[in-house]
């Protein structure tokens, strides 16, 4: 997995102020850790390096500020951008652990061989992550906590994840 290619590792929500601010969400384990690493946006295909140059957490959010983005309009431009960094940034993993991008779009089954869906996201709780699957058939979701308790396997290769879950839970 470790390779050269970009993996998403946030996203502009908002802007914040009228200098050019922006709100940002974190999708790394620590959500300052996202400050960690080279940062990129996506424009028009090609993938532009952005420097930090402040940043503040707040309650319930981070709010950035972003070299060259210095207006209330500029930053209007990039409300719902995803973040980007090379995913050989990342350090390699222990054994039954998983970076969020290698599970998302992984075709998930039940016990009982039944397909429920693909997972289209996690979501992180102070107790354990949770795995959103999307069912293509009925466009139900389903929420399955990402524990032991309920997984089998995780088979990266394959992009499947067998979990102990009946399929009318």
């Amino acid at each position: 997995m470790l390779n050269n290619s970009f993996i998403v590792i946030g996203r502009i929500t908002s802007t914040h102020g009228i200098k050019g601010w922006v709100s940002i969400e974190s999708y790394s384990s620590d959500t300052e850790d996202i400050f960690d690493y080279k940062l990129f946006l996506n424009t028009n295909g090609n993938f532009k390096r952005i420097d930090i140059s402040n940043y503040r957490l707040m309650p319930k959010k981070i709010i950035v500020k972003i070299k060259s983005i210095d207006s209330i309009d500029l930053a209007e431009k990039f409300i719902n951008c995803k973040i980007y960094i090379k995913s050989n940034q990342l350090s390699n993993l222990d054994k039954d652990e998983y970076y969020w991008n290698d599970l998302i779009g992984c075709s998930v089954y039940s016990n009982e061989k039944c397909l429920l869906g693909n997972v289209t996201n996690i979501i992180r709780n102070s107790s354990s992550d949770i795995l959103v699957i999307k069912n293509n058939a009925n466009q139900e979701e389903i929420l399955i906590p990402f524990i032991k308790d309920f997984l089998l396997e995780v088979n990266l290769k394959e992009k499947t994840i067998g979990v102990d879950w009946k399929h009318d839970y």
